[in-house]
């Protein structure tokens, strides 16, 4: 069996990684911008696959896309491309959905506890709590760049699977049982480099490599769609986590939409991992997702395809709570320092929400 993976890398100088100037404080976002080379690899074993991504550098990651056939001329002669899974009006995407031999399980968000102190006996007690399709299959654990910061064990899990799975189907596997099912996405970035620390020692030094588990490859049945248990499909794997619309506009969601209007229809579209990040610093700062649901409505009323209006609302389903921007800071441009007041309810930025809202306000307030 092989494995193969595409690995990006953007410009020397960006970062595809947290960057520590002290261990204990919050960390510098990323800062990858938007062009990449890509490098489709392929390796005869998953512990060679996992050695690989014990090896990315700082400004690269792993995508489960692979690169589309009319872009791999470009791709081979070192190229600079955008990661865009579909066409749109400022050229061609690069990359395509493909069926996988493997799955990346990203477990943000685990009851299992973390000690410093016993790293590897924590990773062990936590995978005895994994689905039992995976508890014992052939797999790699690679610690989050913010374990030393979390109480309970975070991180991916690289598994070997016995039969190549779709995008759509490893998503639904992924989520169904916890996991963050995004990472399972064409273009989606898998952040596998170790973080930066600067002026500062890492607390886990020594740790971040793979955490090893030998065992036979993982067989994975996706879920049933809701309301049935027929064959799953993309659109009905998408509408399972798509927010009821029809919610009514706050104060705030009318300014946001209004600070960022510009920046979300510039060049025809709108970068899904920034929107992503912008939804869960939302959520992160008390939003409910009926009101991201209501501004997105409003963002995307002069948006020309249906296909981007289905994504972002499914972008928007699978959104959870972050502490910061993210990768939103960067695509927000000049209009950060707005949309963080607006975000952040600052006091002034509150106050003019409330008064340019009384010329949307909708009749059903």
């Amino acid at each position: 069996m092989t494995y193969q993976c595409t690995i990006l890398t953007a410009a020397s100088g960006k970062r595809l990684t947290k960057r520590y100037r002290d261990p204990r404080q919050k960390p510098d976002d990323y800062d990858a911008g938007y062009l990449f080379t890509a490098q489709e690899l392929e390796f005869d074993t998953l512990a060679r696959f996992a050695e690989a991504l014990e090896c990315l550098q700082p400004n690269q990651c792993l995508i489960r896309g692979a690169v589309k056939a009319d872009a791999r001329a470009d791709v081979e002669a070192g190229c600079e491309v955008r990661r865009l899974a579909y066409d749109d009006e400022d050229g061609p995407a690069a990359f395509e959905a493909v069926d996988r031999n493997w799955i990346v399980l990203d477990a943000d968000k685990t009851d299992a506890p973390f000690d410093e102190r016993c790293v590897e006996s924590c990773i062990t007690a936590w995978r005895q709590s994994l689905p039992p399709e995976v508890r014992g299959a052939e797999s790699a654990f690679f610690l989050s760049a913010s374990s030393h910061l979390s109480p309970h064990v975070r991180g991916k899990l690289l598994v070997s699977l016995t039969k190549p799975l779709s995008n759509a189907d490893a998503e639904a596997w992924a989520s169904a049982h916890g996991f963050d099912g995004s990472v399972c996405r064409t273009v989606q970035p898998n952040y596998f480099a170790a973080p930066i620390f600067d002026g500062c020692e890492d607390p886990l030094k020594g740790f971040r490599g793979a955490f090893w588990h030998q065992g036979p490859p993982a067989t994975l049945v996706p879920p049933p769609p809701k309301g049935g248990t027929g064959a799953r499909t993309t659109t009905l794997a998408k509408r399972e986590a798509i927010p009821a619309q029809g919610e009514v506009l706050s104060a705030r969601a009318i300014a946001l939409a209004d600070a960022i209007q510009d920046r979300w229809l510039e060049g025809g579209r709108v970068e899904g991992n920034a929107w992503l990040h912008l939804a869960g610093w939302c959520l992160g700062k008390g939003w409910k997702k009926g009101e991201l649901a209501a501004l997105l409505e409003q963002l995307d009323a002069d948006e020309p395809e249906p296909r981007k209006v289905v994504e972002h609302r499914h972008i928007l389903g699978n959104a959870r709570a972050i502490e910061g921007p993210g990768g939103a800071r960067e695509w927000l441009g000049d209009s950060f320092a707005a949309v963080d007041a607006i975000i952040g309810h600052d006091p002034t930025m509150a106050a003019w929400a409330d008064r340019r809202a009384d010329r949307f306000r909708s009749p059903l307030e």
